[in-house]
């Protein structure tokens, strides 16, 4: 286990974006107000839950997993389930443990991950992905996480029909592109789905490097 970092640590290894944007990296009052926003179920997150496969999934580890509901909604749906994860906001990380006190969460980001090889059987990426500073840098943490038949499952909003604020959010077909191209990078089986509300890839089958 790596030593506890900060956000602001993160920040200075380029792990993490410098914004003021409350959704992307919470902070203060303005962070509280997104980070409950984020927490009220709607269409998306109940379509990626019917969508997450837990079949053989021992161990899970959610990358920017904000106020905790996704943790919470799978943890009713298998509570055996062990759950661990990582956050760039020290506000988010507070609040998702309150919400999931047996989960293991610590601050991190997809580049920075502080637990050790092959540790999850499912990595999972909410609405998070385009705002990872460095793609290969995160692809290849998530790679070196998943144990041998692990699978990573990547959405952001748009799919087919996004409502409100997705449609401010939908990515152009270049950007989507780049990060498929990425994940395709580090794993030798993806899939790309568009369900109603998200872009969804599935990925199995991680290139981890010939001296791991």
């Amino acid at each position: 286990m790596q030593p506890k970092t900060s956000t602001a640590t993160l920040q200075h290894a380029g792990h993490v974006v410098t914004t003021t944007n409350p959704f992307v990296l919470p902070r203060g009052v303005k962070g509280r107000l997104a980070g409950w926003y984020m927490s009220v179920p709607d269409a998306q997150h109940r379509e990626l839950l019917e969508a997450i496969d837990l079949e053989g999934v021992d161990r899970l580890l959610e990358v920017g997993f904000g106020p905790g509901q996704m943790i919470t909604a799978l943890r009713r749906r298998s509570p055996g389930l062990d759950v661990c994860g990582v956050d760039p906001s020290e506000l988010m990380v507070a609040r998702a443990r309150r919400r999931n006190p047996h989960a293991d969460l610590h601050v991190g980001a997809a580049a920075a991950i502080p637990f050790p090889n092959h540790h999850a059987d499912l990595v999972l990426s909410v609405n998070n992905i385009p705002m990872w500073p460095d793609l290969a840098a995160g692809m290849s943490e998530v790679a070196r996480i998943l144990t041998a038949q692990g699978k990573a499952l990547f959405a952001w909003h748009g799919g087919t029909d996004p409502r409100g604020h997705q449609r401010r959010l939908v990515l152009s077909p270049d950007r989507l592109q780049e990060i498929e191209l990425a994940i395709r990078a580090h794993f030798t089986d993806v899939s790309a789905r568009r369900l109603h509300r998200s872009e969804l890839w599935e990925a199995s089958g991680a290139k981890l490097p010939a001296t791991d």
